[in-house]
């Protein structure tokens, strides 16, 4: 005994126009996890927290900031106490996110297979250092898949190959 099933079933040739067409897919999967990366830059962290910069960071990112200045910005006021400017830079100071450039360069790509989300342009070197950590910087992972993440493209998936 045999069963045919035919392209011609209305079931099957929805399935079969959707496994083609898998780009609105892969479009919404990429920008639900660009949303997911960018709550990691403002929470510093998820699940994790991101471990705190070095504070010789903090004071060569202060120093060499851009203030219109000849000089160099100073942490300490000549009495030997931390100067207010710096007390409110450090204060404030996020991980990742000096000047934005790594968090404004996350995309995704569409490919045939799938979507990859990541760091473009300058900022690819940079972003992969902080993702994974190098001998002097440690990992700072910013795209991450997260529980809440796989949860959410199991419903785009289910919903792509089964929405009626």
């Amino acid at each position: 005994m045999q069963i045919a099933i035919r392209q011609e079933t209305p079931v099957i040739q929805r399935l079969l126009f959707q496994m083609a067409n898998k780009k609105d897919l892969y479009r919404n999967i990429g920008e639900d996890q660009i949303e997911s990366t960018m709550e990691n830059f403002k929470h510093q962290g998820r699940p994790e927290k991101w471990e705190p910069l070095s504070p010789k960071t903090i004071v060569s990112q202060f120093q060499s900031g851009n203030t219109g200045r000849k000089n160099r910005r100073r942490v300490k006021t000549r009495s030997g106490k931390v100067s207010k400017s710096f007390a409110r830079y450090s204060a404030g100071k996020k991980i990742l996110v000096d000047k934005g450039v790594l968090m404004g360069s996350i995309m995704y790509e569409i490919a045939w297979d799938g979507v990859a989300i990541g760091p473009s342009g300058p900022a690819v070197d940079y972003g992969k250092a902080h993702q994974a950590g190098t001998d002097t910087i440690p990992p700072r992972p910013f795209v991450v898949v997260l529980q809440s993440d796989s949860e959410n493209m199991k419903k785009q998936i289910s919903k792509h190959f089964f929405k009626r």
